[in-house]
């Protein structure tokens, strides 16, 4: 048992790092995706180092036989506490981490809005759309045209757009988050703008981060649960 747990161990720790560096050059191409990734991976690894050195001071304090019983009994449960505090804003950390990650991610895959060529896009986009029945399918579809076609769609013209064509102000801001600034960022990935391409797709191999992220903490909740702790 003791054989296979190890194993286990092994390879989540694989798992984590072959994900930790799958996402790792496509942090490199955007200043806030990357300090967000370098965030979440020092999260990571103080979620480890806390697991880690807790298990051996209580090691250590449980083999002191100098200790009196009630002095290493306060200090065994003063120890869990304070690993028990830390771990639940290591734990918030990682998760806002994360988050901010996504953002920002998401924001730097969006096309970016031509200034000079703007309104001309928008009057093409309109005239593309001119007739429909179906306004978020109309604006996915101008969306799915990549360059500047993507990037009015995906642009707050897109939302006031739908607004305008009798969607709340609620249900237009969900579609078009959810639909055509997605198939805005998918178009971004053939983009000829080789950094606009790479950024489309760290939105993408977000799901490495995650998953690594996971990994590590279930590792750290694991060994602080074995030592009492959570």
């Amino acid at each position: 048992m003791a054989d296979q747990i190890a194993d286990l161990r092994n390879s989540l720790e694989k798992q984590a790092s072959e994900a930790t560096s799958a996402f790792a050059p496509h942090a490199c191409h955007n200043t806030l995706v990357n300090g967000a990734y370098e965030t979440v991976c020092s999260a990571n690894r103080e979620l480890r180092t806390l697991a880690n050195t807790t298990a051996l001071k209580l090691r250590e304090l449980e083999a002191n036989d100098l200790l009196p019983e009630a002095g290493k009994a306060r200090l065994l449960a003063e120890t869990r506490s304070e690993a028990k505090e830390r771990y639940q804003e290591l734990h918030r950390k990682l998760n806002g981490a994360l988050a901010v990650l996504e953002t920002a991610a998401f924001t730097a895959a969006l096309p970016p809005v031509p200034r000079d060529r703007e309104a001309a896009a928008r009057d093409e986009a309109l005239m593309r759309m001119s007739g429909t029945n179906d306004p978020v399918r109309a604006l996915e579809e101008v969306a799915s045209l990549g360059g500047e076609m993507s990037a009015v769609a995906a642009s707050s013209w897109g939302e006031s757009y739908l607004r305008a064509k009798g969607l709340s102000p609620a249900e237009a801001k969900r579609m078009h988050r959810e639909v055509v600034q997605l198939v805005a960022v998918h178009a971004a990935t053939n983009s000829a703008d080789q950094r606009q391409a790479a950024q489309a797709k760290a939105y993408f191999a977000l799901p490495a981060v995650r998953k690594a992220a996971t990994i590590h903490l279930n590792l750290a909740s694991d060994d602080l649960k074995a030592a009492g702790v959570i």
